[in-house]
């Protein structure tokens, strides 16, 4: 059998191609390329809700099975609309806030946790880095986060630098992370993103606020206190960014990142791979 791996970013699809380790996979952008005729029968779509939702018509016609994956969170009724067709054989979720709301809906799903690793040679283990790092694209149109950021910016006297598409170092997230001292993600909307991940596989202490965490559903990666620091107030936000002296608390906090990086850089266990295939095959 062969999987169909909707192409919506880079980061997705790598976490998608490590799941179907050992598979035959096939990388298609549904955005873009709407010839559907290399599918055959007996392959399986593994979807996002993103373009079933731009390109129900033409996926939903199809009579191959499908398994959705999400990167933000839908209402009631999208996920009921798409996970209750005839085709749709359950989810695939990197959140268990997400797993447990679908098997709250009654649908099949299964927890697989972002992993990076491609990024177990590689470590930020510097100490005195002073830049805070924001790695968020079109950030003006997350109505909330962004406005949040820019007073976080214009009161902070740490260096906080934004890299978005309008950057010359855009798509250098890795060279970026290196050189953090904290990575800022006040978002306000999202799930599980990639970068906050990513920092905390490099060994960088996140930074966000508890409405980006609820939102964005991060418990399984982020624990206030051990590796992030998760703060509503935006004053005690600046201060915990702008004390560079008291290196006391974030050199707990760097060393526990650096101490737990294997969460985020192991590969699945064969046991995860078994309980996987069972899921993927069993629907």
């Amino acid at each position: 059998m062969r999987y169909i791996l909707d192409d919506v970013h880079p980061d997705q699809i790598l976490y998608l191609k490590n799941l179907f380790k050992g598979h035959k996979v096939i990388i298609n952008d549904f955005r873009k390329n709407k010839d559907l005729s290399f599918i055959k029968d007996n392959d399986c779509m593994i979807l996002s809700i993103f373009s079933l939702l731009e390109n129900e018509k033409i996926l939903l016609n199809l009579k191959n099975k499908y398994f959705c994956y999400s990167v933000n969170m839908h209402s009631d009724n999208i996920y009921e609309y798409f996970g209750s067709n005839k085709n749709c054989k359950g989810f695939l979720c990197s959140s268990i806030e997400n797993q447990g709301y679908l098997t709250s809906l009654g649908f099949s799903s299964f927890f697989a946790p972002r992993i990076y690793p491609y990024l177990k040679n590689i470590v930020n283990d510097n100490f005195n880095h002073d830049k805070i790092s924001v790695l968020i694209n079109n950030y003006k149109s997350y109505v909330g986060g962004y406005e949040v950021f820019k007073v976080i910016k214009e009161n902070c006297k740490s260096n906080i630098k934004l890299y978005d598409l309008s950057t010359e170092q855009s798509g250098q997230d890795i060279d970026i992370l290196m050189n953090t001292r904290y990575y800022l993600h006040v978002k306000q909307a999202g799930h599980v993103c990639n970068a906050p991940i990513k920092a905390l596989a490099l060994g960088v202490p996140v930074v966000m606020d508890y409405k980006t965490y609820n939102l964005g559903q991060y418990a399984h990666y982020i624990q206030h206190g051990f590796n992030s620091l998760i703060i509503d107030n935006i004053e005690n936000m600046i201060a915990a960014l702008e004390d560079i002296d008291n290196n006391i608390y974030y050199r707990l906090l760097k060393t526990n990142c650096l101490n737990s990086r294997e969460k985020f850089i192991k590969n699945y266990s064969n046991i995860f791979y078994k309980n996987f295939k069972k899921f993927i095959l069993g629907q």
